[in-house]
């Protein structure tokens, strides 16, 4: 008896039962794309933010010299964490060159951690492939143009008595400091400026949420012979 009155009323009222279903199924698509929203964007955001450059620094002390850093086990310390969190660690020496008779800024480097890091870069040209890339260079589009250099072009590079001829195989443009840089491999920095282990800054990449980067921080801080030679800024 009562399922043949229900049924009689829902057969009686068929349109606002329809309307009532896709109500129903409008408010559930809503609320499960709030949800998906709400629990993924902070992930999604992390990641593209995260092709923007390196967000953590390890740098010597302000106002200390460079030898902070210049450990040759230093870089083995820091890439042995295995943290599945730090997506990329890029090296760097600056150092003060020639070229010609127009000084110039060599910032020497890992390539392939540095094309990970800032993929965003505008390159003309390609990419150095590999990290040990010891006859070839990127430079900087304002360098470029200081010292009228072009994809496949010969650029001498002379500092103290050291000299090193590399090859040309892409202007970047990235709006910074590196417009204004070449940039090369970290071993050729390095013997250039007769500073063998020696790097400036390591820069990072690292994935997660500001307390899962700051717990990285804190981890690099407590690795044996890192803490307390430098500086670490979370940016």
């Amino acid at each position: 008896m009562f399922l043949r009155i229900l049924w009689k009323l829902l057969g009686a009222s068929r349109g606002r039962l329809a309307v009532a279903l896709i109500a129903l199924t409008s408010g559930a698509a809503v609320c499960s794309a709030l949800l998906n929203v709400n629990l993924d964007a902070e992930r999604k955001l992390t990641q593209e933010f995260r092709t923007l450059g390196s967000n953590v620094v390890i740098a010597p002390p302000a106002g200390g010299s460079e030898t902070a850093l210049a450990d040759a086990a230093f870089l083995d310390r820091v890439a042995g964490l295995r943290v599945p969190q730090i997506v990329a660690t890029a090296p760097y020496l600056y150092v003060a060159a020639n070229s010609g008779s127009q000084p110039v800024i060599l910032a020497g480097t890992w390539f392939d951690q540095v094309a990970k890091m800032n993929s965003w870069w505008k390159l003309d040209g390609s990419w150095v492939a590999s990290r040990d890339g010891r006859t070839k260079c990127l430079v900087g589009s304002a360098a470029a143009r200081q010292l009228g250099l072009t994809i496949g072009s010969p650029v001498e590079l002379r500092s103290g008595g050291q000299s090193v001829s590399l090859a040309v195989t892409g202007i970047v443009a990235t709006g910074g400091s590196e417009d204004s840089q070449i940039i090369t491999d970290l071993g050729v920095a390095q013997n250039l400026a007769g500073q063998s282990g020696r790097v400036s800054l390591v820069q990072l990449s690292v994935l997660g949420t500001p307390s899962q980067i700051e717990a990285v921080t804190k981890r690099l801080a407590n690795v044996g012979g890192i803490a307390g030679v430098g500086s670490l800024r979370f940016l």
